[in-house]
């Protein structure tokens, strides 16, 4: 057993939970995040687990089999002392799979974010005109979001572009993903649910803290276009985190953010795409250049209507 990680999960349904880590058990995950609205799904494998006692399913099978909520958290212990533990993943059991590994039995577990539970209902919404788009969001989350027994909370609600629309907004057998989609883009924000709570935040954003990495603490550094892909030991950051490594002389990005753990003593490690600032920058701009000028052209519009009459 490696003595230095430490991984846990928890299982939890009403005020019953059930709670696993490496001291006896063997767990693998595989965990991406990204900048998109797209869902971060969490595979883990859970190894020397019983399927069945007495000719029947066990309890703790039973248990996974209601598809509770879960917790995933990781980080580092030296000897028996727990230094870091974070939480990595919140979410929902969506599937679980039992097989043999050797002699082992496995229970593969495919997990969901709440954003799979909440926003893929189709739903018909009006909203007349001079609401907010921060209204709408939050009214929706209100509305739909603390139905269900997983419920969505409210993070940060600050679209970089938070003005009353001119025209109803209305959307006709739609998912609420598509309508925070369409909402963002309205916005020039970005959407994500992180721990059961909804950020809408300016799409070129990023946290203000800044982290610094030395050549050290560095497993592999490639660069690409765009920026450079990072690959070191576990650590816990967060999307649009600004990072600085010791020896390029400038500042980046996170814009993507991967974590594997194979094992007892195979990889433990997370890798980053971060994005070089100065192009984050440029992006930025160009993006506000095309609304500027979408709402030039609008302005003509009337105008050369009343001209032409």
């Amino acid at each position: 057993m490696d003595k230095f990680r430490y991984i846990e999960i928890k299982l939890i349904l009403d005020n019953n939970e059930l709670v696993y880590n490496n001291d006896n058990f063997n767990i693998d995950f595989s965990l991406e995040t990204d900048r998109s609205s797209q869902s971060n799904v969490l595979e883990l494998n859970l190894y020397n687990i019983k399927e069945r006692e007495n000719g029947i399913d066990s309890l703790e099978y039973e248990f996974m089999k209601l598809k509770p909520r879960i917790e995933l958290y990781a980080g580092y212990r030296e000897k028996k002392e727990i230094k870091v533990k974070d939480l990595v993943f919140s979410g929902q059991l969506a599937t679980i799979k039992n097989d043999y590994a050797d002699l082992d039995i496995k229970y593969s577990l495919v997990c969901f974010q709440e954003r799979d539970i909440l926003v893929m209902q189709t739903l018909n919404v009006s909203y007349p005109k001079g609401n907010k788009p921060s209204f709408i969001i939050k009214d929706l989350v209100e509305k739909v979001g603390s139905k269900e027994e997983v419920k969505l909370g409210i993070g940060k609600i600050e679209p970089f572009k938070d003005l009353p629309y001119q025209s109803n907004f209305s959307k006709s057998n739609t998912s609420l993903q598509k309508i925070f989609e369409a909402l963002a883009k309205d916005t020039m924000s970005i959407f994500y649910i992180e721990n059961g709570l909804l950020y809408f935040l300016p799409k070129h954003s990023f946290v203000k803290e800044k982290i610094k990495l030395k050549q050290m603490d560095l497993l592999d550094l490639k660069a690409d276009d765009n920026g450079y892909n990072v690959k070191l030991g576990f650590r816990n950051f967060k999307i649009n985190t600004q990072v600085y490594i010791e020896g390029l002389e400038k500042d980046f990005v996170i814009d993507k953010i991967k974590h594997n753990c194979n094992g007892e003593d195979g990889d433990f490690v997370t890798e980053l795409k971060i994005l070089d600032m100065d192009i984050f920058g440029q992006n930025m701009l160009k993006e506000l250049e095309e609304i500027k000028k979408k709402s030039e052209e609008k302005v003509k519009e009337p105008e050369e209507k009343e001209n032409n009459k």
